[in-house]
Order: structure tokens, then C-alpha cells, then sequence
């Protein structure tokens, strides 16, 4: 009896832990076979405005409710599409971010854009639209670790990225590569150019004067240079205002316009020619009594109006000439008397009162000495009342180009061809009661003379003359001259003597 009830405990005990076992495994199934469905919803999508060169991002927030995902199994671990969410954004670079680990349980997720730039104005849509999925795995320590998938509908959003436009900025404002007014002389050309930035990757167009100068894009933030210009500069001292401006098609820059100023100052003219008799040199053989020409040439960088002088008196002036032109004084004529070197001074004013640099330009005139020559050669004859011969006097001119020279006769009187028998100033012997005349006995008789200046200037072919004469006996009434060298011959009547 004992041994049967001892039988029948055996085997109740065996059912009841056999389906303790079966109601345990049953509850293990359970907890790994946990119901995977849940829904994934999102809570917001949010856009931004920024300026262009600038970056921002967008950012996208999910909420994930899964089913039973614990239960007995404990905690499950969820993923959304292999850890990537996709996102559009046009005008940008598109692309994705990594979910990460959401956890057990009930979950919101915010993931980021990263960095989206945008480099030129305008609203751009960014957009996230895309079937989700994701997947969790129980707690391999309360089972077999099995992975459940599901997936929920497509979730999209879409948001507007708005980009302001920015203003170039002029960066320089360039004066012959100087970003700074500059000073020039009259005449000298001035180059001008400007650089700016833009934040965005459009072209930034120049102006400068009013004009075109170019059109440069770039990378955003980059600067830009236009192209050079001329400045038409004006010819006269003053002040002359340089404008230069930028934009981008949109708005121009902010700092702009930028305005720097050329100051130009008179430069003074430049003598390029002082001329005598045409030559733009000195004279160095000018003969004495000759006239020289004198006149000069000078330009100016402007165009300003120029007086001459020579030698300190007025020479001419001219009106408004081009810039760089050259004007041309009046004539003037100098004639010199006297041998020596004489200097002629040439000068030009602009009509600020600024005389050439170069000035006053001098040139020298060498004038040589011209000598004397015999214009005429006169004989008379005085009454004799010796009756014994021809009592004779002489007379002598002469010219010379110089009018300021004095003249100096020497004399042969004896015909011994040696000139000194009388030497004076005075173009004729003398004959007076104190001064012996000159008398010739009967026969041919030739005298001579020659001049020469203070100067001791002297002429061997037309400064000598000869003159031959005959004294006759009575009652001859004439006496016969014969003149040699050129010199005029004059006869005169002889007076017959009284008995």
C-alpha cells in the first residue's frame, strides 16, 4: 500500500513540472516572438534662412512606436534603415546622416542635414521623402535572439531654404596701382582699376567714370579685379574726381561709390629749339654787319597758352594749342657791328607764370671783323705860283659793314710802294700854310693808300688803291689821273696859270 502511494506521488509531481515546463516554455516563446509592429511618424522638419556664401542645416525629427518589443524578452534594439536617413536638398549637395542605436522602447530621433551652402540667391526646397523601415532584435539573453522586421508608410516633408542676396564689396579703388588719390603732372596718363569681393559665386560687375570695366566671377568670398581704363584726365591744373562702383546684378556694393581724386599741377613748357638764322646752335663765323634771325620753339604738356621772349623783349605768343603741341615764336632780327661773341637768350612762359625748365636756353653769335675797303681815290691840283711843278693834294673813302669802326689811312706819297709817308684818320693829306703841300715835278707820278679799321682789320686786294698822274708843262691845262685798286677816278680841271 505504501509502495503504491509512493508510485501515485512520483507521477503527480512528474505532470505537474511537466507542465510547469510546458506553461514556461510557452511563455519563453512569447517573449521571443514579441510583435514587431509599431508606426514611425515625424514631428518636424525645420528650414532656415541664411545670406549666400553662408551655410545652415536642416533638421529632421522622428518618432518611432513600436509594438509589444519587450515584453517578457526585455529590452529590444531598434535601427531605421540600416542607420541612414535620405534627404534632397537641390542647389546644395544632397545626401544622408546616420540614425545611430534609438533604443528599446517608444523612441524620437532628431537626426541634422549636416552643412548645406548655397552661393547664390534664391529659396531652395529641401526634402525628405522616402519609405521607412526599421528593425529590432530581442534580448538574446532571454532567448534566441531572433531579428523582426517591419516597416512603416513613407514619410516626407519638404521645407524652403532662403538665401539673401549680399552686396559686393570694393575692396580697391586703384590710381595708377595706388589705392589712394595721387598728384600727376599736366599730360601724364593715369591708369585706373578697382577690386571687390562677393559672398556669393556670381559675377561682380565694375564701373568706373560711369563706364563699363569688366565682369569677374568666382569662388564665393573670392576678390575680383576689373579691367584697366584710361582716365581722360583733363590738360589743365585742377582737381578731377575718379568714381568706381561694383555690382552683382542685384545690388550694388554697399561701400561704393568710391571716389578718389587726381590732382593734376601745371608742369612748365620745354624748349625744344632755339634757332639762329635756323640753325638750333650757336653762330660761330657771322660776319660783321650781318643781320641774324632769331626765333625758338617750346611745347607744354597742356594746353595751356605761352608768351616768348628773347633777350628779354616780347617775342610772340600763341593761344590755346593741344597738349604736347609745339608752338613757334615770332621772328626776331639782331644785326651786329662790333667783332666779338655776343649771347642771345632765349626764354617761354606757360600762362601760370611758369617758365621752361630748360630755360632760359642761350646761344652764342661769334661775329668776325670785316675790313675796310677804298671806295674812291681823288687827285687835285692847287695853283702853283712857283710855276716849278704840280702842287697836288689827295683824297680818300672808304666803306666798312662795321658802322662803329674808325678808319685808318696810311699813305705812299712817293711812289716808293712803301705806305707810311703819312698816316691819319683823316681820309686826306693835309695841306694848309702849316703843312707842307705836296709838290710833284713834271712827269708821271703814281701814290698810293690803304685803310684799315680800329680793329686792325685789313683788306690786301680792296683796301689798297693806286691812283698815276701827269704833271705837264705849261700851257697845258689838264693833268691826267690814272687810278688803279678799284677805287673811283676823278679828273679835275687844271687852272692855267696867270702870266
Amino acid at each position: 500500500m505504501s509502495g503504491k502511494s509512493t508510485r501515485s506521488g512520483v507521477l503527480v509531481r512528474q505532470l505537474f513540472l511537466g507542465l510547469a515546463a510546458v506553461a514556461a516554455l510557452a511563455l519563453s516563446a512569447s517573449s521571443a516572438f514579441a510583435d514587431p509592429t509599431g508606426t514611425v511618424g515625424i514631428n518636424f522638419y525645420n528650414g532656415f534662412t541664411i545670406n549666400e556664401g553662408q551655410s545652415g542645416s536642416v533638421s529632421l525629427q522622428l518618432n518611432v512606436t513600436p509594438g509589444n518589443a519587450s515584453g517578457f524578452a526585455g529590452t529590444t534594439t531598434q535601427r531605421f534603415n540600416n542607420n541612414n536617413v535620405a534627404y534632397t536638398a537641390p542647389g546644395s549637395t544632397a545626401g544622408s546622416t546616420s540614425s545611430g542605436v534609438v533604443g528599446g522602447g517608444g523612441v524620437t530621433q532628431t537626426f541634422g542635414s549636416g552643412s548645406l551652402q548655397y552661393n547664390l540667391p534664391g529659396v531652395y526646397g529641401v526634402s525628405f521623402n522616402q519609405g521607412m523601415s526599421y528593425h529590432q532584435t530581442e534580448n538574446s539573453s532571454y532567448g534566441l535572439g531572433q531579428r523582426n522586421f517591419d516597416s512603416a508608410p513613407g514619410v516626407a516633408s519638404s521645407v524652403n531654404v532662403t538665401v539673401n542676396n549680399v552686396a559686393p564689396t570694393i575692396t580697391s579703388a586703384n590710381l595708377n596701382g595706388s589705392n589712394a588719390n595721387i598728384s600727376i603732372g599736366q599730360g601724364l596718363g593715369v591708369t585706373l582699376n578697382m577690386t571687390a569681393t562677393d559672398a556669393g559665386s556670381q559675377n561682380t560687375n565694375f564701373t568706373i567714370n560711369g563706364g563699363g570695366a569688366g565682369s569677374a566671377g568666382g569662388t564665393p568670398g573670392s576678390t575680383r579685379t576689373s579691367s584697366n581704363v584710361g582716365a581722360p584726365i583733363g590738360l589743365a591744373p585742377g582737381v578731377y574726381a575718379q568714381t568706381f562702383q561694383a555690382d552683382d546684378g542685384i545690388t550694388t556694393a554697399a561701400n561704393g561709390p568710391i571716389v578718389r581724386n587726381v590732382t593734376v599741377t601745371n608742369v612748365a613748357p620745354t624748349i625744344t629749339s632755339a634757332n639762329q638764322n635756323g640753325v638750333n646752335g650757336s653762330l660761330t663765323n657771322v660776319l660783321q654787319g650781318a643781320t641774324v634771325t632769331l626765333n625758338l620753339t617750346a611745347t607744354d604738356p597742356g594746353n595751356d597758352t605761352m608768351s616768348f621772349t628773347i633777350n628779354g623783349g616780347g617775342a610772340g605768343s600763341t593761344g590755346v594749342q593741344a597738349g604736347g603741341s609745339t608752338r613757334t615764336s615770332a621772328n626776331n632780327a639782331v644785326q651786329y657791328f662790333t667783332p666779338g661773341v655776343f649771347t642771345n637768350t632765349f626764354q617761354a612762359t606757360d600762362q601760370y607764370g611758369a617758365n621752361a625748365l630748360n630755360g632760359p636756353a642761350t646761344r652764342d653769335v661769334t661775329v668776325i671783323n670785316v675790313a675796310p675797303v677804298i671806295a674812291s681815290l681823288i687827285a687835285s691840283e692847287i695853283p702853283n705860283i712857283m710855276g716849278n711843278g704840280c702842287l697836288m693834294f689827295f683824297t680818300a673813302t672808304s666803306t666798312d659793314p662795321g658802322i662803329l669802326d674808325s678808319a685808318l689811312y696810311s699813305w705812299d706819297l712817293n711812289g716808293d710802294n712803301i705806305f707810311g709817308d703819312y698816316v691819319s684818320a683823316d681820309p686826306a693829306p693835309p695841306w694848309s700854310s702849316t703843312t707842307p703841300t705836296i709838290l710833284y715835278g713834271l712827269g708821271s707820278h703814281t701814290i698810293g693808300v690803304m685803310v684799315s679799321d680800329n680793329w686792325g682789320g685789313f683788306d690786301p686786294v680792296n683796301g689798297v688803291a693806286y691812283l698815276t698822274f701827269e704833271c705837264l708843262p705849261e700851257p697845258s691845262t689838264w693833268v691826267a689821273i690814272l687810278l688803279s685798286g678799284g677805287a673811283l677816278a676823278f679828273f679835275h680841271r687844271r687852272k692855267k696859270r696867270k702870266s
